[in-house]
């Protein structure tokens, strides 16, 4: 489940896209790292969702974007632990025992993951672009 948006007036690209497997089961919760660099935002309880801002510079400048991770349907007590860089919370144990059969992972977390970085990414490289185009438009 991959989708690319561009917004020309806003200037802004949206990818959304499933990331499976992102988090291991730890017995009594789950648990998803996230890597270095996602700057902690928000937690919308109601939403599920987790929010991250990151900032990184490009050939062309300065990238800045928004990371949202939704957390699986069903799912309590989420919570954000910025000591071990964690996004922690309990799935019903009918819903824990659906993994992708390795036991200990589920797959739908590491498309968040994977979805976390390619969205960093993508829009280090759009930005790129549209800053490459500006250069070359101021200079005619």
């Amino acid at each position: 489940d991959k989708k690319a948006e561009w917004d020309d007036m806003n200037r802004t690209l949206t990818l959304t896209m499933t990331v499976r497997g992102l988090a291991q089961n730890m017995s009594d919760h789950w648990e998803a790292k996230i890597l270095a660099g996602e700057e902690f935002s928000n937690l919308d309880e109601a939403k599920k969702t987790v929010y991250f801002h990151f900032t990184a510079d490009g050939q062309m400048g300065r990238i800045q974007g928004q990371d949202r991770i939704v957390l699986p349907e069903g799912c309590s007590k989420p919570a954000w632990n910025a000591s071990n860089r964690t996004i922690t919370y309990i799935i019903p144990a009918a819903a824990a025992a659906k993994t992708d059969g390795d036991g200990g992972s589920s797959p739908a977390l590491w498309w968040v993951l994977f979805a976390v970085c390619a969205l960093g990414g993508a829009g280090m490289l759009a930005a790129s672009f549209v800053l490459k185009n500006g250069a070359s438009a101021a200079e005619k």
